[in-house]
């Protein structure tokens, strides 16, 4: 493989067509898919437009302009920062990927803060500048990814996941029935897709173990991931691609390379200038149109019978097509031309402290089985519970460093509309989870709570500003609120699907 010196590297943007032949760098690359997925969460989860949270505002703002201009690394940056700020004010109310995207965008920008100290002396973000911040996060994302997928896959080895009567892949197999009523509908059907989705589930963290195996891995994840999405799971299926793109970054570097040596012989800077105009203004103009419907009650409308709440979903569609025709022409690249004709920079940074990532995402990984939280522990759709006396996994021990995961409260009767959800669905709920919700309520209205707790009937009550009950609480930890969740525990002898 042929190296090429630092200070050699072109750095680039990816409005490259219209300011030279260059080929972006790869940290300009990531910028741009990592705003497209920040963009695809913000459709998705969209709360912050009806709550006009500022924070909300700022990530899409900042998303949309790290998009136009991925090379701009204060741009980039900004997005990183405002989206850590944005999620972490709603912990621990995350998805699992949302929580991890967070501590991806803690990690750039550790990078970044690292750079910068390093080249305190000269803070001209270069060329080589760039190479270096890459250089720095790449390896940690790459370790975050395939730790990602091994707990996914660990979580779901257990006695009701492989149980076609309650097993999330029947769940999200009849889901896709609705879409495509051709395919078969039976118990062999439903025992096929469990296998089936077990067995790529464990190839692609296998292969992303090993550097060689890689695009294995890649050419695997990519239809699986579109698979996933078409089910209403696209906000983590976008964030997969990225981190593809990641893994691909090195042959797809040089094609775009070539690209813009095509446009750029082809074209006139003029004409490249007002194409990219036209560009940016369509991106804004579209994502501006969608933000304005859906403000107004809109969304639901269709035009020439398409929804436009299916637009993103089209968009979505189009664009991880487009993310998996570059990664394959990547691992083309990469793995079966002549290695000279793939350009890499000689690793001159390492991570350093940056590693510190690893250790976290294990503790997240293992925190069901170690007693503590539940949620955001990448359990989800895994059929998975270790609380109180069950555990059915297959092979994971069920070991405490906390008591929060058997401390749990039946609810018998109350009036509190969060709480009368657990008697509807007959689960149980943590003792912790217990303390949050009404920490959160006692104030805000009156209510009545019968519960039983470690086999004795308990009373509360919130009334005329005065609350009864009959044993002492103590203060709910607003820290451990932060870093601590725990889902609903069910009482059935099987787990039902659940996120």
């Amino acid at each position: 493989m042929t190296t090429v010196p630092e200070n050699s590297l072109k750095a680039s943007t990816l409005e490259y067509s219209c300011a030279g032949s260059s080929s972006p760098s790869r940290l300009t690359i990531f910028a741009f898919i990592w705003s497209c997925q920040a963009l695809v969460h913000q459709d998705f989860y969209s709360a912050w437009m009806k709550e006009n949270d500022p924070r909300g505002w700022m990530v899409t703002i900042l998303a949309i302009g790290t998009l136009l201009r991925p090379s701009s690394i204060p741009m980039f940056a900004g997005l990183l920062l405002s989206s850590v700020v944005y999620n972490v004010a709603k912990w621990p109310f995350v998805v699992n990927h949302i929580l991890v995207e967070s501590i991806i965008n803690a990690t750039v920008l550790g990078a970044i803060g690292l750079t910068l100290l390093r080249r305190r002396k000269s803070l001209s973000m270069d060329d080589g500048f760039r190479e270096e911040v890459f250089q720095r996060f790449s390896p940690v994302l790459c370790g975050v990814l395939v730790l990602l997928y091994w707990f996914a896959v660990i979580a779901k080895m257990n006695t009701d996941f492989i149980n076609a009567d309650v097993s999330c892949v029947v769940a999200m197999y009849d889901d896709m029935l609705r879409r495509f009523p051709f395919l078969p509908n039976n118990t062999m059907a439903h025992n096929a897709t469990i296998i089936m989705v077990l067995v790529i589930e464990l190839i692609i963290p296998l292969c992303l173990t090993f550097r060689r195996t890689r695009w294995a891995a890649i050419l695997i994840g990519l239809p699986f991931h579109v698979i996933l999405g078409l089910l209403g799971h696209r906000t983590f299926s976008a964030f997969a691609f990225s981190l593809y793109v990641l893994l691909c970054i090195d042959g797809i570097k040089p094609i775009l390379g070539i690209c813009s040596h095509w446009l750029t012989e082809r074209t006139s800077a003029r004409s490249r200038g007002v194409a990219y105009s036209i560009v940016c203004g369509a991106v804004v103009a579209t994502i501006t149109s969608l933000i304005v419907l859906e403000l107004g009650g809109h969304f639901r409308t269709k035009i020439a019978g398409v929804g436009i709440y299916q637009v993103p979903w089209l968009i979505w569609l189009g664009w991880s097509l487009l993310v998996s025709i570059a990664c394959s022409a990547g691992i083309y690249w990469s793995n079966f031309r002549r290695k000279t004709e793939t350009l890499s920079a000689q690793p001159t940074s390492r991570p350093g402290l940056l590693w510190a990532t690893i250790p976290l995402i294990v503790l997240m990984g293992l925190s069901q089985y170690i007693g503590l939280k539940t949620e955001t522990c990448f359990t989800m759709y895994s059929n998975l519970r270790t609380e109180g006396e069950w555990n059915n996994h297959l092979f994971m021990p069920a070991i405490r460093l906390g008591t929060w995961q058997d401390d749990l409260v039946n609810i018998v009767a109350t009036d509190h509309p969060e709480l009368q959800e657990y008697i509807e669905q007959n689960d149980l709920i943590t003792f912790f989870e217990l303390r949050r919700i009404i920490s959160a309520t006692s104030c805000s209205m009156p209510f009545y709570l019968d519960y039983e707790r470690s086999g004795t009937s308990q009373y509360l009550a919130f009334s005329d500003n005065q609350l009864t009950q009959s044993e002492s609480w103590g203060k709910h930890s607003q820290l451990l609120g932060k870093l601590l969740y725990f889902r609903p525990v069910p009482t059935d002898e099987c787990v039902p699907c659940r996120h």
